[in-house]
């Protein structure tokens, strides 16, 4: 009784392991995300025009100045110190225009993300389901494969058997292979979705994805 509770754990271990190692369409598109190169230029230049934006609302920074003058008269002499102060009148309005174009910038910079962000999702989402897709019939196509050739060498006793002809015999042979090569086109297409797929979220195309 104690074996057969410990084996129950441990197969509910196993499944639970299965299902955190599968790939979640949720996370394909969160990988490419945080793997896409070209979005992380784009969030890049998007941090960079916040930064411009704050460069531009500083407040310029005021000139300042000094002079001595030596003062004498007669016998009296004395020192006169000058300090002076200048800012520029018109910093306000250039300061919300320079703002103003700034945050424009942003705005651009921030709806090139956006797209690019749509368009990462809407690839990842394409190739992920493509090959579940192909996945699924390629499974399917792996049992029937077998049948197939249990079919030809079935075929081929009833032409020992003088059962069928020479030409039926063939006729078999050349759907059998018809069907064998659309199953590997099906492997094709699988491969080359699960590559593209790798491709869109970084993973290792060397290791395989279970969707």
């Amino acid at each position: 009784m104690r074996q057969f509770s410990l084996l129950i754990v441990l197969l509910f271990f196993a499944i639970a392991a299965s299902a955190q190692n599968k790939l979640t369409i949720e996370d394909a598109v969160k990988l490419a995300f945080e793997n896409n190169i070209e979005l992380q230029k784009q969030s890049a230049e998007l941090n960079r025009a916040d930064i411009e934006i704050g460069k531009s609302a500083r407040l310029p920074n005021p000139t300042f100045s000094y002079s001595r003058e030596d003062l004498e008269f007669g016998n009296l002499a004395y020192n006169e110190w000058i300090a002076s102060g200048t800012m520029p009148l018109n910093f306000l309005w250039n300061r919300w225009s320079r703002i103003n174009s700034k945050e424009k910038a942003k705005d651009v910079e921030k709806l090139l993300y956006e797209r690019l962000k749509t368009k990462t999702a809407a690839d990842v989402r394409s190739e992920y389901y493509a090959a579940l897709l192909y996945d699924n019939l390629s499974t399917q196509f792996e049992s029937f494969l077998n049948h197939l050739d249990e079919l030809a060498a079935a075929s081929m006793h009833r032409l020992d058997e003088g059962d069928i002809s020479d030409y039926e015999y063939r006729r078999i042979l050349v759907e059998v292979n018809k069907i064998k090569s659309i199953v590997t086109e099906v492997e094709l297409k699988k491969n080359q979705y699960f590559n593209n797929l790798s491709l869109l979220t970084g993973l290792n195309s060397d290791e395989k994805i279970e969707l």
